[in-house]
């Protein structure tokens, strides 16, 4: 095997099956560090909306203030 090639089964990369398992408990620990809590996928004020935002990282914030002013601004169903 090349050198900094991933191991392979098959087709497939092998650590591809063990990511989810990583982050989720990645993001367990951090929770208990910080206080801050996150999972793999999040919603805010999806209720009734008939467009969505979908973002990660340091988006997130500025995207639910977004949605707090189109939504009781603007009223848009977001």
């Amino acid at each position: 095997m090349p050198v900094g090639a991933a191991p392979r089964e098959g087709d497939k990369l092998a650590y591809y099956d063990k990511v989810e398992a990583a982050v989720v408990e990645a993001m367990e620990v951090f929770g208990q560090q910080t206080g801050r809590h996150y999972h793999l996928v999040d919603s805010y004020r999806m209720d009734g909306a008939k467009y969505a935002i979908i973002g990660m990282g340091c988006m997130i914030e500025t995207c639910e203030a977004t949605v707090d002013y189109l939504h009781d601004v603007e009223g848009v169903p977001v």
